[in-house]
């Protein structure tokens, strides 16, 4: 049992991000013991090693004033697993809520109340340079061919300030275009980045975690077979994006040809050919045909577009005019997998 106003140790292993989403209950659990201890270890097959990029995390943690210390862990008791929170996860549940789900079934540590709409980080300083722009991050997991990236960096592409890794960035301009990079020497640095800026845009990611704990300005592109980052319903501050455009902080962005259910994902092609009420594929200036595949290349060429463009223009004309055709179809399992997780937020 941990008594009241007694230091916590808690036991961490997994990706940055998973750490970055306990944070709310760590807050929560250091107003009843007092600053927690937080040790690390390798042990999580599924995630990356954790203690390599110790270096990189610890800054953020350590900057926290209910976080006493961060460190691998050496044999010490501690009081909680947090590692273990994945027996309590599901694909539509937070990874904050999945923490918070796995503390509550530990009988021993004292009850707690959490309010993840509220900030979990302070006490960073807004980085200067961020100052007008609009802070990026998009890693090569959890990504939706839906998201309107190509958009985003045509229309603001002067104002992004792109942080990550030099791989990432270098992904991301090859496929969207250019954007300014900024090499950060921790997650405190990339902290700073967003507190600084009017808006960060991001996939399921550590610095979208940080976005979320400073209460930040921000667009999330939502994964659509594991929209598991939604820690609290959208708000003025917040807008998740599984389909479609989006409208934050003097941000437009119309993310389909034609206005189409925003819940309504069209990220692949259907899993059945055309029936009678859709005798073939059809965009403007190009011939219809049965097969997706013959019509993809023709719009590409026609109209510029490469191919993730392309097949989004095609799925969101064709939804516009045609949507019985996607009834019971891949999407339409994304677009209820959606709604459960904003459900699960308390939208």
């Amino acid at each position: 049992m941990v008594e009241q106003k007694k230091t916590c140790r808690v036991l961490f292993y997994g990706d940055m991000g998973d750490v970055c989403l306990s944070l709310p209950v760590v807050l929560a659990l250091s107003k009843v013991t007092g600053p927690v201890q937080m040790l690390f270890a390798d042990r999580n097959s599924i995630c990356k090693r954790i203690l390599e990029r110790l270096h990189t995390l610890a800054p953020l943690l350590e900057s926290q004033p209910y976080v006493e210390s961060v460190k691998p862990h050496s044999g010490e008791a501690v009081h909680w697993a947090a590692g273990e929170f994945r027996s309590y996860h599901t694909m539509t549940q937070s990874l904050a809520k999945s923490h918070l789900l796995h503390y509550e079934g530990q009988k021993s540590l004292p009850k707690i109340s959490v309010d993840f709409r509220a900030p979990w980080l302070f006490n960073i300083p807004a980085d200067e340079r961020a100052k007008g722009k609009i802070v990026v991050q998009r890693t090569d997991r959890y990504n939706n061919p839906s998201f309107p990236w190509h958009q985003i960096v045509e229309r603001y592409g002067s104002r992004i300030l792109f942080v990550g890794s030099d791989r990432e960035h270098k992904m991301f301009c090859s496929r969207f275009g250019n954007c300014e990079y900024v090499h950060t020497k921790d997650l405190l640095e990339a902290a700073s980045l967003v507190a600084g800026s009017d808006l960060f845009i991001g996939n399921q990611s550590c610095v979208a975690a940080i976005a979320a704990g400073l209460g930040h300005h921000r667009v999330i592109e939502i994964c659509p077979w594991q929209p598991d980052v939604i820690v609290a319903p959208p708000d003025e501050k917040v807008r998740y994006v599984l389909n479609a455009g989006f409208a934050i902080q003097g941000i437009q962005i119309d993310g389909a040809d034609q206005e189409v259910d925003p819940h309504f994902n069209v990220a692949s092609v259907p899993p059945r050919p055309p029936g009678k009420d859709a005798p073939g594929w059809y965009y403007p200036e190009c011939q219809n045909t049965p097969i997706f595949w013959s019509l993809l290349p023709e719009v590409m060429r026609k109209h510029g577009l490469g191919e993730d463009e392309a097949r989004r223009k095609i799925l969101n004309y064709n939804a516009k005019f045609n949507p019985q055709f996607f009834i019971g179809s891949a999407q339409e399992k994304d677009a209820e997998m959606f709604k459960k997780a904003l459900k699960e937020a308390g939208a």
